[in-house]
């Protein structure tokens, strides 16, 4: 099983938002971006992608593992100070997570995919965001760890002078 790629997963997550009907953008953000405006040109509701963390662990016996932090958030935009507007948002949003949690899993089952075995419904919390950019927006947040397994995490030699 090859290593997980950033591009892979960057495109994995961009094909999603671009199958799903009900999506309309796609980004890459880093979390330091939240408390601004939101970019230009974004239509609602948006797929958004946090840039990824790696967990290193060691399982028990030889193999050892990366954990790769995914976080993703469906976002609208909705009507500052508007509560009837703010609960329609959060229902679409939550209902979009979870249809992409439930691709997810699909996918994760697909012997052809390259996500197969990689992905831990356990792993999966999914949180309510906003008011977040000035926006203001609201959605949900899934937060989920997609698995990397290797025999042995050993350094590419034709990096290194000295191996």
């Amino acid at each position: 099983m090859a290593d997980i790629q950033y591009s892979t997963l960057l495109n994995y997550f961009r094909d999603i938002q671009t199958k799903h009907v009900d999506l309309s953008s796609f980004f890459r953000f880093d979390r330091s971006e939240i408390m601004n405006k939101m970019r230009k040109g974004v239509n609602y509701p948006a797929l958004l992608l946090e840039d990824f963390d790696i967990d290193l662990n060691e399982n028990t016996g030889q193999n050892k593992y990366e954990g790769f932090e995914v976080n993703i958030l469906v976002i609208k935009h909705a009507k500052q100070n508007d509560y009837d507007d703010i609960e329609l948002k959060l229902g679409e949003c939550l209902e979009i997570v979870r249809e992409i949690e439930r691709r997810v899993t699909a996918d994760s089952e697909n012997p052809d995919h390259w996500l197969y075995n990689r992905y831990d419904a356990n792993s999966t919390l999914i949180h309510k965001v906003g008011p977040i950019f000035s926006d203001p927006c609201y959605g949900y947040r899934l937060s989920t760890t997609l698995e990397n397994t290797v025999s042995k995490r050993m350094p590419n030699t034709d990096k290194w002078s000295d191996l």
